[in-house]
């Protein structure tokens, strides 16, 4: 009998070795093209504003979470972001915008304004933002743009799913494609475009 106990604890011992072992991996998004040049702001053109994008608490976590079945979700144990994942995504919407839109001025909120301007502001209420067992990356979003006044001048939805495979860095260049595709629906949608 005391062999087996002698047995069964080396392998716990060597399972969680293997646990611990394991390198935590990080992840970041990124905005999909060449990186922009340089560019000061210029006073003539107007600006847009890309406030905070909202994430539900599910997923706005530092550790990835995957979407399973209907109503599951993994959070995984060594599979990390940089940052944020609501802060990444306003940066990164904030670049592919500024390709999309060269004739504005596309700051993130907190940025000094040029004097006098009346910028145009964003907001991103995400709904789903996340890869799932199925092989895809869903992003379900309502944006809304509001003037300078915070009247509203456009309310959207936008629902993107890209196929990918399940490693974490495949995962993650698919929801930087989906926040890429995000971006070049609003600059259709801005008022005067």
């Amino acid at each position: 009998m005391a062999w087996i106990r002698i047995f069964l604890l080396f392998g716990l011992t060597l399972l969680l070795n293997a646990c611990a072992s394991m390198p935590t991996q990080y992840l970041s998004l990124s905005a999909q093209g060449q990186p922009l040049p340089s560019q000061s702001l210029q006073k003539t053109q107007s600006v847009l504003v890309v406030d905070h994008v909202q994430m539900p608490a599910s997923i706005d976590r530092l550790y990835l979470t995957r979407g399973e079945g209907d109503s599951g979700m993994q959070v995984s144990g060594h599979v990390r972001w940089i940052a944020p994942l609501g802060g990444m995504a306003q940066r990164v919407l904030a670049e592919d915008l500024r390709r999309h839109l060269p004739h504005l001025n596309v700051l993130i909120a907190g940025s000094p304004l040029p004097a006098h301007t009346q910028p145009l502001h964003l907001r991103v209420q995400v709904q789903e933002f996340l890869p799932t067992s199925s092989g895809k990356v869903i992003l379900d979003v309502d944006y809304f743009l509001l003037n300078a006044g915070q009247h509203l001048q456009y309310a959207g939805h936008f629902r993107h799913s890209v196929a990918t495979n399940p490693s974490a860095q495949a995962q993650a260049q698919a929801m930087s494609e989906s926040i890429a595709a995000l971006a070049q629906d609003i600059a259709q949608h801005l008022p005067g475009k």
